[in-house]
């Protein structure tokens, strides 16, 4: 069986790239997995799910490998599970180390889990000078009076977001999955699910405050 993951640090990023490379790969678009989340570690929920449903001989294909993960740790740990239990791993940016592993000399296939080992590295270390930029460039822009911290994407007044979650609302008249949905109007699920609990709150609260309202007022 052949399974993909998809990896995108904030819901300001889109997937539709890497699923279109997954899918172009021979993947079932069932088949996909997706997070919405830093690659700082491996405690992903939909990473956690696909780690249990993967079997021995089957394929894990991801985009580009620093969408498996930025931490060689964590990273090495992660690679030598899937090399115990005979699942394959495909790096489609770095597709020359699936005929590497698939090789019969043994230091071919070292030297592949070498490359491997290196590239997390690499990818580890780029978070962090990213991570140290960013920091950077809040404190320049606190200094200034100039940081107002992150722009929220899907504000009360996003078009697509609300027009998402009236379809949501309505989606068994509609006949419509919440994957049909976010399709639909190009949006995450977890962007969905996090607008929908932030409504959620705000409708609790509202009714809170009109209760304390009528109670003040008899």
């Amino acid at each position: 069986m052949k399974y993909g993951y998809i990896r995108i640090s904030s819901d300001d990023q889109s997937e539709i790239r890497q699923k279109k490379s997954l899918i172009e790969a021979g993947v079932p678009e069932h088949n996909i997995y997706c997070d919405v989340i830093s690659g700082q570690n491996f405690n992903r929920p939909q990473y956690k799910k696909l780690k249990k449903v993967a079997q021995s001989g089957d394929t894990i294909v991801f985009h580009e490998l620093d969408r498996f993960g930025r931490n060689f740790k964590e990273g090495k740990a992660e690679v030598d599970y899937f090399q115990q239990n005979n699942i394959k791993l495909v790096f489609l940016d770095m597709e020359f180390l699936s005929d590497m592993a698939d090789n019969n000399d043994i230091f071919v296939q070292f030297m592949g889990y070498v490359q491997v080992m290196t590239a997390l590295i690499i990818a580890e270390k780029e978070r962090e000078r990213l991570k140290k930029r960013q920091r950077e460039g809040i404190k320049i822009a606190k200094e200034k009076g100039k940081y107002k911290g992150r722009v929220k994407k899907y504000h009360e007044n996003n078009v697509s977001m609300n027009a998402a979650i009236e379809d949501y609302h309505n989606r068994r008249v509609l006949k419509l999955t919440v994957q049909d949905i976010c399709k639909k109007y190009q949006i995450s699920k977890a962007a969905l699910y996090r607008r929908l609990k932030e409504l959620k709150g705000k409708n609790e609260l509202l009714v809170s405050e009109q209760r304390d309202i009528r109670v003040s007022t008899t």
